[in-house]
């Protein structure tokens, strides 16, 4: 079986804009992978979208996977790095990332990130 691994700075970002080709290669049988680089703690959300979820992140996760099943794909690997958040509205993003080209490493090898 082919795998085909998109690699994408957010979440949504396989929504937005590769989300139909995406799609298309799962229907046709292509294992997709989505690699992303942050889980989207660093951001706010209006309290009314909040419901049923700790956290902004929380949420913005839950979307993740949602989108993720309704476009067929197979799995997602979060590398762990700090998304920037709104400018002004959190310190600036610390490298978090540390272990970043092993993580990497084990996700071209299949195992787990």
């Amino acid at each position: 079986m082919c795998t085909l691994v998109f690699v994408g700075a957010h979440l949504h970002d396989e929504s937005f804009g590769p989300g139909g080709a995406l799609a298309e290669y799962a229907l046709r049988g292509v294992r997709v992978v989505y690699v992303c680089a942050t889980r989207g703690k660093a951001g706010a959300a209006d309290p009314e979208h909040l419901t049923g979820h700790a956290t902004p992140g929380d949420m913005r996760w839950a979307e993740l996977t949602t989108a993720t099943r309704e476009l067929g794909l197979a799995k997602i690997i979060c590398l762990g790095y700090r998304g920037s958040g709104i400018l002004g509205a959190y310190p600036p993003a610390t490298d978090d990332s540390k272990g970043c080209g092993e993580k990497a490493s084990n996700c071209a090898n299949e195992r787990e990130c």
